[in-house]
């Protein structure tokens, strides 16, 4: 009857450091999950940061400044272009294609 006690007894023993091992085990997982879901928080934060400062950018494709250098390099490409035509015209005695001269009319 001795016996029966004792190897019920170190069963439990060995019961319970299987338990205690396991619940070590879930502490450090559920540290680690800790860690994860700040490391998500401080992200989230800088993305609520990011997302503000995207909406401070100006909606246009070019700043005013750009846009004002294209307008001037479109007109000076069609003065040239124009300039360029005619004097081709003058100078050859084909005349240049109806289309071409339709392009240099539209501009």
């Amino acid at each position: 009857m001795y016996s029966v006690d004792e190897d019920l007894s170190e069963t439990i023993i060995y019961k319970r450091m299987s338990i205690e091992y396991h619940i070590a085990d879930l502490n450090e997982f559920k540290e680690s999950i800790k860690e994860i879901v700040n490391k998500f928080i401080g992200l989230s934060e800088k993305w609520h940061e990011l997302l503000k400062e995207k909406e401070m950018l100006s909606q246009k494709r070019f700043a005013e400044s750009d846009e004002e250098t294209i307008k001037i390099f479109e007109n000076n490409f069609v003065a040239n272009l124009k300039d360029f035509l005619k004097k081709f015209c003058r100078r050859n005695t084909k005349r240049p294609s109806t289309k071409l001269q339709t392009d240099v009319e539209e501009l």
